[in-house]
């Protein structure tokens, strides 16, 4: 009985030592994770604070015109016998533009005057009337955008055959009326052409609600005016941002280094903490933040938690 009772003690021992290893390892696999996880480096990018430019933009497009501009139209049907200037000219109210080929009128005035049918003073006063309905001259001062004719060329009565503008440069864009009710007059714009910035410009008049003949929608013709002459064609389409809302040199950040919740993960001896700022203007790019210049925060990871540590990425 002794010796068997000796046993069963044995064996009950050997048991408590197997299940308390068990125990043991099963405490190290559990408690293994959280502590090398806990430790571990998350890998972020980061970012630094610094002085910028924040403006909240409505895009639009336009064409380059004039502040004046004149339709120059063939008073009658006939011949071009001379064009007397070219697009760039800078042309003054009353110039000679074209004189069209009268040839023919001369021809008749010149053998009833040979006739001794009409006194030589009165012919001499409709040969002149005749070469002034023949000559075109310039309505007002200006710089002639387009030459629609050439020398020795017919053309119709009505025909368009000159554009001169006058005054200065203007860009018109039709706006929806949907976003009409942010602008105002004195509005800094910047103007592009195939994606590249060629001027700053102003808005300088917002237009009345029309309805646009090629497309039915209605619109407002806001017009802007560029800071510096532009050397494009008049009509030429040109692309423009116009700032509703600007903020310069102040602290800013990309927009993907504020969460969801306006906070941002500053870091500071390679460990990140969550701290909230406040967005005070932000475009597509940028945010205008309450924060230092200088400080660095991670950016755009959700795995961080207070207090973690970092591994700065490219």
């Amino acid at each position: 009985m002794k010796g068997a009772r000796a046993m069963a003690q044995g064996r009950k021992k050997r048991w408590c030592m197997v299940l308390a290893a068990v125990s043991a390892a099963v405490t190290v696999m559990l408690w293994q994770p959280v502590v090398s996880g806990g430790d571990r480096a998350e890998k972020v990018r980061v970012v630094r604070v610094e002085t910028g430019r924040v403006a909240q933009v409505l895009a639009v497009t336009g064409r380059v015109g004039y502040e004046e501009e004149y339709g120059v139209l063939m008073p009658q049907s006939g011949v071009v016998e001379q064009v007397c200037v070219s697009a760039g000219d800078r042309v003054a109210k009353g110039q000679l533009l074209l004189r069209m080929d009268g040839t023919k009128q001369e021809s008749g005035l010149s053998k009833l005057l040979k006739s001794g049918g009409e006194d030589a003073s009165v012919l001499a006063s409709e040969m002149e009337l005749l070469m002034d309905t023949l000559s075109v001259r310039a309505p007002g001062d200006g710089v002639v955008q387009r030459v629609e004719v050439t020398r020795h060329a017919g053309a119709l009565a009505g025909t368009p055959v000159m554009i001169i503008s006058g005054g200065r440069q203007e860009i018109r864009c039709p706006v929806a009326m949907a976003d009409v009710s942010g602008l105002a007059v004195g509005m800094a714009a910047t103007v592009f052409r195939a994606g590249e910035e060629i001027c700053r410009a102003q808005v300088v008049s917002i237009g009345p609600a029309v309805i646009q003949e090629t497309t039915g929608q209605t619109v407002s013709e806001v017009t802007l005016v560029p800071d510096r002459e532009l050397s494009l064609p008049m009509g030429a389409a040109v692309d423009a941002e116009i700032a509703l809302a600007l903020a310069e040199n102040v602290p800013v950040l990309p927009v993907e280094a504020i969460t969801e919740k306006d906070t941002v993960w500053w870091v500071s001896e390679g460990r990140a903490y969550e701290t909230p700022t406040e967005v005070l203007l932000a475009d597509e790019l940028l945010a205008w933040v309450d924060l230092p210049e200088g400080i660095t925060v991670a950016v755009g990871n959700g795995d961080l938690h207070d207090g973690c540590r970092i591994r700065e990425v490219d």
